[in-house]
């Protein structure tokens, strides 16, 4: 997901999207990170799940403007926030079902 312009931090960073942003609600059993992070003086805790792709999930994508899909041979391409980014190469280096 791509920051909106007016958020002045993270303007024109990538971040993972939100379960919000996807029209998703995450089951429990789907979480594979918790994470911490601080922007200025507010601490944020991140939950990363996964989500299945659905010809419906790659439409909504497909039609949006601040979401896009990356392959993970082209995320080095991609101006992520450093956090994402390194929660990114902790998701790799998970093993796959």
């Amino acid at each position: 997901r791509k920051a909106p312009a007016k958020s002045r931090r993270l303007a024109g960073l990538y971040e993972l999207p939100e379960a919000s942003d996807l029209g998703v609600k995450p089951a429990a059993k789907d979480l594979l990170l918790t994470r911490r992070r601080a922007i200025t003086r507010y601490q944020i805790t991140e939950s990363i799940y996964a989500t299945k792709l659905t010809d419906a999930l790659r439409k909504m994508v497909s039609g949006s403007d601040s979401l896009i899909w990356v392959p993970w041979s082209q995320l080095a391409g991609i101006t992520l926030s450093g956090p994402h980014r390194r929660w990114i190469k902790e998701l790799a280096a998970l093993p796959r079902p």
